[in-house]
């Protein structure tokens, strides 16, 4: 490795400039692709905030800054540029890396999140217990399905604080974003208005996969005075072919069990005949269609399947200094 083997902080890569950083960016997939493809994990997800990880950490100066990772699978890229990159190999492993962040794990990692709706809550805690620094939220299109997400909006106009709110938005979760949210967020006009309401600032269509024009945008947003919301498009699975055309396949990558029915594929096909039999089955998602076997219930018994979207809450933990 050129670069990725000599970073300890993301202290280290502030010194690159806009090219080395590209090239930084295809050391980071390729070791996210290798090991991924050896010890299985979240990868379509990982691959497409490459980028904008690399911005983050080129434009804060964590860990004063606290990052908090609302989809804490997409976590991959940050775990190598904060000094883990001779433990990568161990990802998912016995005693080795975790595959979301964790606080015992790494002071780089602010909370110790799984997925999703609930970053943003945790920076409100985050802004009345640390306002010395720059509190970030890195959250997903698909959290936005989630109502914790707007419990902490309406927090955040109450506290008046300032907080960074990066929108990653790939127009999926673990499958296709549904419902009025993705509608809003890829073509109604004015749809900055939503975000005005809370009181904060909205930037929209910048490029995810734009390093430079990402480094401007949150440049502004850590020199503004009021919080903000960076409207982020990205390709999930980006750089890795089959899995841009196929990030729900490349969501979750299992290396053993790759060619073998799952659990979640058998009970779909039972519950599929099942309501073949009786017209009173219904199936019910929260935003993993995939990922719990249903897709053959959607394609076969489509008026009785319900995409929900994300609707869950977790117990979180952060770190307070």
């Amino acid at each position: 490795m050129k670069y990725l083997d000599k970073i300890t902080s993301p202290k280290d890569i502030k010194a690159l400039n806009i090219d080395q950083l590209y090239e930084l960016a295809q050391e980071l997939r390729e070791v996210i692709i290798n090991t991924v493809f050896k010890n299985g994990g979240h990868l379509a997800s990982n691959l497409g905030v490459i980028e904008l990880t690399i911005a983050i950490e080129y434009v804060f100066n964590l860990p004063k800054d606290k990052l908090i990772f609302d989809v804490g699978h997409q976590c991959y890229a940050h775990k190598l540029l904060t000094g883990r990159y001779n433990r990568f190999s161990t990802l998912r492993q016995t005693n080795g890396i975790s595959g979301f962040p964790r606080i015992d794990e790494s002071v780089y990692d602010t909370a110790t999140t799984g997925h999703a709706s609930t970053a943003l809550s945790i920076a409100c805690g985050l802004v009345r217990t640390n306002p010395e620094g720059n509190i970030i939220s890195l959250i997903g299109d698909g959290s936005l399905t989630g109502g914790l997400s707007y419990e902490a909006l309406n927090d955040m106009a109450t506290l008046k604080q300032k907080q960074i709110v990066i929108l990653n938005d790939n127009d999926m979760s673990i499958s296709k974003t549904v419902g009025y949210i993705s509608r809003y967020l890829n073509g109604v006009p004015g749809r900055g208005d939503a975000f005005g309401e809370y009181g904060l600032n909205y930037l929209d269509n910048i490029d995810g996969h734009n390093i430079e024009e990402l480094i401007n945008a949150l440049t502004y947003a850590k020199n503004s005075k009021r919080s903000i919301v960076l409207h982020v498009k990205t390709i999930k699975g980006k750089g890795l072919t089959e899995a841009e055309l196929d990030p729900e396949r490349y969501h979750g990558y299992s290396p053993k069990h790759w060619d073998k029915p799952s659990f979640s594929k058998i009970m779909g096909a039972k519950l599929t005949k099942m309501a073949s039999q009786d017209k009173n089955i219904y199936a019910i998602t929260a935003a993993m269609e995939e990922g719990t076997g249903l897709e053959i219930f959607e394609k076969t018994h489509k008026s009785r399947f319900i995409d929900v979207g994300i609707c869950k809450h977790m117990l979180q933990l952060w770190h307070l200094d």
